[in-house]
């Protein structure tokens, strides 16, 4: 397709598809670059949509660069205004890094508008919550986030941070050996729980 239809958009835009699921985000960015640029310059009337925005967000988010995505899904979202996935995943990007944080909870409670039974916007309520303070606000999120995903070690994780914040060591502990058994190989989950593990020996 490249090499037949050179001035088309769609072998970039699926070459940046595919490196994204092989994790190689660098080469996935390039592409995506590429197929934007073609776009830009096609004399056809061509519009990239909003799915092509997440997807190229997507990868510059997994490929370090916060801002280049930020950016991004702010486009996807002036395409598609209720496009769920990008308002959850901006959200919960900002509320990660701790920015933008009522910017962010806006972002994640109109996600949760309109799919409220989706655990990972839940879980990213509650998160966002936890960022702003709002510590038990956040528990009633996250415990009901664990209900409806019931083997997502990150939101496990979630629920641990938010309970040891609230005192509530012996069950942040449950939550946090549910969560290594769902992901043994997560290093900041395995540390976390030989550094509470410690702790509760000592204090016995």
């Amino acid at each position: 397709v490249k090499e037949k239809f050179p001035g088309t958009y769609f072998a970039p835009y699926y070459y940046g598809l595919l490196y994204s699921e092989k994790k190689e985000y660098d080469k996935a960015i390039v592409s995506f670059a590429d197929a934007e640029a073609i776009a830009a310059a096609s004399t056809e009337e061509t519009k990239l949509d909003g799915r092509f925005y997440f997807y190229y967000a997507a990868a510059c988010e997994r490929g370090g660069d916060f801002d280049k995505a930020v950016t991004l899904f702010r486009k996807c979202i002036q395409l598609e205004p209720d496009n769920d996935g990008a308002l959850n995943y901006l959200g919960f990007m900002m509320a990660d890094k701790g920015v933008h944080l009522q910017e962010a909870l806006d972002l994640i409670q109109k996600a949760v508008k309109i799919d409220p039974k989706n655990g990972a916007y839940i879980d990213s309520l509650g998160w966002v919550l936890f960022r702003l303070g709002r510590t038990e606000d956040a528990l009633v999120q996250l415990r009901h986030a664990v209900e409806l995903i019931k083997d997502d070690a990150i939101l496990y994780d979630h629920l641990a941070d938010v309970l040891l914040k609230l005192g509530k060591t012996d069950e942040a502990l449950i939550a946090l050996r549910h969560a290594k058994e769902l992901d043994p190989e997560n290093k900041g989950i395995s540390e976390k729980l030989e550094k509470l593990n410690a702790n509760q020996s000592a204090a016995h």
